[in-house]
């Protein structure tokens, strides 16, 4: 487990808005200490199309609905279009909702995706 926080990830995605790294392609934030407010922080961020080659984001395990709906518009618009792996594992906030938003989102905006992974969220249901 990382010590990294929303603080860090919003210093984090400011400096990724600045333009300084456009050939990131993997952004790991598994076991970090994050939250909806870092998320919607780097999802602002990445609105400015800084990260065009982006195509593996792992986010994990203090999300809720809120960070996804954020996350989907981001994916929407085209910011995120190389996105190819989406790992939203282990966030028990996120329902069905979420779910629903981050893959209407990936339809829209994620045409190379292959892998969306969404396990580990007990409030994803089956009818909804």
């Amino acid at each position: 487990n990382n010590k990294m926080s929303d603080d860090g990830l919003k210093v984090l995605a400011k400096a990724l808005g600045t333009g300084t790294a456009p050939c990131l392609e993997l952004l790991s934030m598994e076991g970090c200490k994050i939250s909806d407010e870092g998320v919607m922080a780097l999802a602002t961020s990445l609105m400015s199309g800084c990260c065009p080659l982006l195509n593996e984001v792992l986010l994990g395990d203090g999300l809720t609905d809120v960070a996804l709906e954020s996350l989907a518009q981001t994916i929407t618009a085209g910011k995120m279009a190389e996105l190819n792996w989406l790992d939203l594992r282990g966030n028990p906030a996120v329902t069905n909702k979420g779910a629903l938003t981050i893959g209407q989102a990936i339809l829209k905006g994620a045409p190379k995706i292959s892998c969306l992974v969404i396990t580990g969220c007990p409030k994803l249901t089956k009818n909804d």
